[in-house]
């Protein structure tokens, strides 16, 4: 039998090296990061003067996340968030609002986690990179309406809004509701293990309470929020593993 020739086996060698050393660079992969964020929020609903909210109440929230790399593409968020929405009649011109007068604030403190999809490389925070995202959580409300300033003459030629007020008043304001995130997002490394994000959150919500108003404004549509956040991501762990992706 021949034995192999030399220049063959040379030319193994570094496929044998690479195939020991590979796996030692994947369990290195990094798995874990933790962020913290600033938002602006939006509020839709029953006082927003049109479908894409009241951008004359804008309120500030914040949260901090954690977040556990499965894959080159996915990751599972988990992410506490609190804030204020806030919304009045007072602010827009139509007649009807000036004679309304209905206004609420709403604190909330919110637990979700979602499901992160990276358009790229999970491994290379040192790069540009756009993520999509989706999940479920719950809300914790604190909702505080106000009818006192309406004036009684709306509700004279408005009955319906003057029974749907007593139906209102009536009910108790929910407590926590569901909440289900939906956002996209782009993040970029600014140092080792440190990236710089923004991101955009439209909030669907089980409720038609957020503002406190339902029966006696528009019932046909449930509250939501939208959120536009900034902030940083730190990543633990190396920022990129040296083994190719095939």
């Amino acid at each position: 039998m021949k034995k192999p020739c030399l220049p063959l086996s040379l030319l193994m060698m570094p496929l044998i090296v690479f195939a020991l050393h590979c796996p030692a660079q994947q369990i290195t992969a990094p798995k874990y990061e933790m962020g913290v964020r600033l938002s602006s929020l939006i509020y839709q609903g029953d006082l927003a003067p049109a479908a894409a909210g009241s951008y004359k109440s804008l309120a500030l929230g914040g949260g901090i996340f954690a977040t556990r790399i499965f894959d080159w593409n996915w990751a599972l968020r988990v992410s506490a968030d609190y804030g204020k929405i806030k919304g009045s009649d007072s602010l827009y011109q139509e007649a009807w609002r000036k004679e309304r007068r209905f206004s609420f604030r709403t604190t909330f403190a919110e637990l979700a986690a979602e499901m992160v999809y990276t358009i790229g490389d999970n491994y290379r925070a040192d790069r540009l990179q756009p993520y999509v995202f989706a999940g479920a959580g719950v809300s914790f409300l604190d909702v505080k309406r106000d009818y006192s300033h309406s004036d009684p003459s709306y509700f004279s030629y408005n009955p319906w809004s003057a029974n749907g007020l007593a139906i209102d008043t009536a009910k108790s304001l929910p407590k926590t509701c569901l909440v289900f995130p939906v956002g996209v997002g782009l993040r970029f490394g600014i140092g080792d293990n440190l990236s710089f994000f923004g991101e955009g959150t439209y909030r669907l919500m089980s409720t038609d309470y957020l503002d406190g108003f339902s029966r006696s404004a528009n019932p046909s549509l449930l509250d939501h929020y939208t959120n536009l956040s900034l902030g940083l991501i730190y990543r633990f762990g190396d920022n990129y593993i040296n083994c190719p992706r095939f």
